[in-house]
């Protein structure tokens, strides 16, 4: 389906205007991926000496076909590192009003928002109060929705029970919440800590001057620290989103799904 989309509006210069030469290249690759405007190899069967030339592909991370093994590894990896015991999975997703500038600036606020989000449960679960030990973590990045549509969100598999290196015991965690809804924690305290995380990130990373780089033209909050603030605390003001529950068909289920390759 992607290839089809780059195939259908790669030329299209509405569309290419809204896009970085970095988006602009991935989308001109994954179109011509295994066909021969990709380039051709030789391919020789070592049993009867059969010779053809096939096509290149892209080897793009964001096209589906070519990271179809790398994306099996990976699960297999992660797999691996399941502990035995039971996991809760966590969504925390960046305020809406923020997706445009995460377009422009992907790697300073995707990497807060991934940030943000593995210190907030990381914090609070050493919490004595909602647990008092150090959880494990997986976290993957997703970036859209099934419809394609912008959305970058995090979802993280904690364990349900943490180490604590003081009595040097495992911890299970306490099931907050309605029993048919079992949270490690009250998820309205896990969304306020991510937030104020998310906005300090941010903010630090405007002090370091690493939105200099960029289109400023297109987003008058960067104009000066009082308006990237202000919006900030706009933003963070609104109640996000934010999910807490058992990972359906366990923790290796969802490692299945989670990948964005």
């Amino acid at each position: 389906m992607i290839r089809d989309i780059a195939l259908d509006h790669g030329d299209d210069p509405a569309l290419r205007t809204r896009l970085r030469p970095y988006q602009i290249r991935t989308l001109e690759r994954i179109a011509t991926c295994g066909t021969p405007a990709a380039g051709l190899h030789r391919e020789a069967c070592d049993a009867c000496g059969d010779v053809r030339m096939r096509p290149n592909t892209c080897g793009s991370r964001c096209c589906p076909h070519c990271q179809g093994r790398a994306r099996a590894e990976w699960v297999t990896e992660r797999t691996a590192e399941l502990l035995p015991c039971s996991y809760f999975h966590v969504v925390l997703t960046l305020p809406p009003d923020l997706r445009a500038l995460a377009m422009a600036f992907p790697a300073i606020v995707l990497g807060a928002l991934m940030s943000a989000a593995g210190d907030a449960i990381d914090y609070l679960c050493q919490q004595d109060d909602v647990l008092g030990a150090m959880v494990g973590q997986l976290a993957v990045l997703h970036t859209w929705r099934r419809d394609l549509g912008i959305h970058p969100h995090v979802h993280v598999i904690v364990t349900a029970g943490g180490w604590d290196a003081r009595r040097q015991v495992w911890v299970d965690a306490q099931r907050h919440g309605p029993a048919d809804t079992p949270f490690l924690m009250p998820v309205d305290v896990l969304l306020a800590a991510f937030q104020r995380r998310l906005r300090r990130l941010l903010l630090r990373a405007y002090a370091r001057g690493d939105f200099i780089d960029g289109p400023h033209e297109a987003f008058h909050v960067l104009a000066t620290t009082a308006t990237f603030t202000g919006a900030l605390n706009r933003m963070c003001a609104t109640r996000g989103v934010a999910r807490i529950e058992p990972p359906f068909g366990g923790p290796a289920q969802l490692l299945i799904i989670c990948p964005a390759w």
